[in-house]
């Protein structure tokens, strides 16, 4: 079941054109948990969030769905 980190997660992923093993090493993850992550089967942590966030510079809330662009 998809949600919307793992949409925003594989959007962001595509337009960057980063793999998923380099963009695990980029915020600090194995890439299994990506992985996970792109599946929906874990979410990630508030600091996680915040990772991301930081590494494709857009706020926690898009990465959320809480705000679009």
């Amino acid at each position: 079941m998809e949600n919307q980190f793992s949409k925003r997660l594989k959007e962001l992923l595509e337009v960057e054109k980063i793999s998923q093993k380099d963009f695990a090493k980029k915020v600090g993850v194995s890439p299994s948990c990506v992985t996970f992550w792109l599946k929906a089967e874990r979410q990630p942590t508030a600091e996680n969030l915040y990772t991301v966030s930081k590494a494709f510079d857009v706020s926690v809330d898009y990465l959320l769905g809480l705000k679009e662009g």
